[in-house]
């Protein structure tokens, strides 16, 4: 078992497919201003394109700093060709990428 320290990371999960990329995570601290627990939650697609995986890479990265995280940890199941350039391009933002294997 390997252990991943996530500490003050901003999780993004993607589920990735061959024209796109499913993106969803959870945002820490309160939302309305009342005493409740609350998080936020951001979610989109975008294309399965270098030109869009970067900037969206760029744009959460920027977020999380913005909601005092220290960066990404960004999580995907490998599918070969369709995540590689999910895989490839997290590096450039300090992001830590943990592939999930669905087979039992």
């Amino acid at each position: 078992i390997e252990k991943t320290d996530t500490t003050n990371k901003m999780t993004v999960a993607f589920d990735v497919s061959r024209k796109k990329l499913d993106y969803y995570s959870e945002i820490k601290g309160k939302v309305s201003g009342t005493s409740c627990h609350e998080v936020m939650a951001i979610q989109d697609t975008i294309n399965n394109k270098t030109m869009d995986i970067k900037k969206t890479l760029k744009q959460l990265d920027s977020y999380s700093k913005s909601e005092d995280y220290t960066g990404l940890h960004v999580i995907c199941e490998p599918t070969g060709s369709y995540s590689a350039n999910l895989n490839f391009h997290h590096s450039s933002f300090q992001a830590r990428i943990l592939t999930l294997n669905s087979k039992t």
